[in-house]
C-alpha cells in the first residue's frame, strides 16, 4: 500500500491498483502508487529519491585472469543519464552483406561502456604528470605475429594474446624499450604517437567516420587502423590508414577481413566464409 494513505481508503486504493495491474501492467502500478503517495505525503517521494542517491554504488572487481566484473546501482537521475549516453553507443551496428549485428544487447552495452571510457580519455586530468593510459608490454616478434612469439602483458602482469596486442597497437603511443638478457630495461625511447594529430585530421576528412561498409559511426568513435600492420612494415601514412569504430576494428582483426587501398581509399575484402568471390 502506498505510504501516507489513510487506513479508511486502503480497500479502495487496493482495488484501484489491482485494476491497474490487470489493465496496464506492473510498471503502471508502481507509477500509480507514487502518484497516490504524493497526494497524501507530498514530501515522501523526494525523501525516497534522497535515500536512493545515498545508496548508489559501483564496484569493478578484477579477477585473477585480468577480466573485470561490474556491479552497481544508480539513482533515477544518474540512471537516466547513463542510459541516454550509452544507448546510442549500444545501438546495433548496420548490417553488412545482409548479416545483422550478432552481439547480444548485454554485449553491445559492454562495448558501449568501453567506448565511453575511450571517448572520455582526452578530457581526463593528468595522473602524476601523465595522461591516463593502459600500459602494455610486448615484444617485436609478437607485434609481427611470428610463430612462437611471447604473450603480451597488461598492467598487473595479466597476459594478453598477440592478436589483442596488435589491436591495441593500431592507434597508441609506442615507447620502445631495450631489454637486457634478464629482461631488465636498459634504454627507454621517447614516446611517439603512431598517428599524428594532423594525419588523423586528414583521415577524418577522407573517411568521415568508420570506413567499414554501411557503418555510420562518427570519427570520435573510431580508431586509426593500419591496413598493413605497422610491425610488419606498414607505413604510418594516409595510404595505409583508415578509421574503424571499436566494433568493426575487432571484426577486421578477428574475422579475417582484408583492407586494400585503391585510388587512395580503403576497400574491404570479406573473408572466404562470408563471400568466397
Amino acid at each position: 500500500m502506498p505510504s501516507g494513505v489513510p487506513a479508511a481508503l486502503n480497500d479502495e486504493i487496493e482495488q484501484l491498483l489491482v485494476d491497474t495491474a490487470r489493465e496496464e501492467g506492473t510498471k503502471a502500478v508502481v507509477q500509480r502508487g507514487m502518484e497516490i503517495s504524493h497526494r497524501f505525503d507530498p514530501d515522501g517521494l523526494e525523501l525516497q529519491e534522497q535515500i536512493a542517491k545515498t545508496r548508489r554504488w559501483l564496484t569493478l572487481t578484477q579477477n585473477h585472469d585480468g577480466t573485470v566484473g561490474l556491479r552497481g546501482m544508480l539513482d533515477k537521475e544518474s540512471g537516466a543519464l547513463a542510459l541516454a549516453v550509452l544507448s546510442p553507443l549500444a545501438a546495433p551496428a548496420p548490417a553488412t552483406d545482409g548479416i545483422s549485428d550478432t552481439r547480444f544487447p548485454g554485449q553491445r552495452y559492454a562495448d558501449a561502456f568501453v567506448q565511453l571510457c575511450q571517448l572520455a580519455t582526452p578530457a581526463l586530468p593528468d595522473v602524476r604528470g601523465e595522461r591516463p593510459h593502459v600500459f602494455v608490454t610486448t615484444t617485436l616478434e609478437s607485434l609481427q605475429n611470428k610463430i612462437g612469439c611471447a604473450l603480451g602483458t597488461l598492467d598487473g602482469q595479466y597476459h594478453l594474446s598477440p592478436g589483442a596486442v596488435r589491436r591495441v597497437a593500431c592507434d597508441a603511443n609506442i615507447i620502445p624499450v631495450v631489454l637486457g638478457t634478464n629482461g631488465q630495461p636498459l634504454d627507454i625511447g621517447r614516446a611517439t604517437r603512431i598517428i599524428p594529430v594532423a594525419m588523423r585530421r586528414a583521415l577524418v576528412a577522407r573517411d568521415q567516420g568508420c570506413a567499414f561498409p554501411g557503418c555510420d559511426r562518427p570519427p570520435s568513435w573510431c580508431d586509426a587502423h593500419h591496413c598493413r600492420h605497422w610491425a610488419n612494415g606498414g607505413r604510418t601514412a594516409l595510404c595505409n590508414l583508415c578509421l574503424l569504430c571499436v566494433h568493426h576494428h575487432d571484426v577486421v582483426h578477428c574475422d579475417g577481413w582484408n583492407i586494400e587501398m585503391i585510388d587512395g581509399f580503403p576497400w574491404f575484402i570479406p573473408p572466404p566464409w562470408l563471400d568466397s568471390t
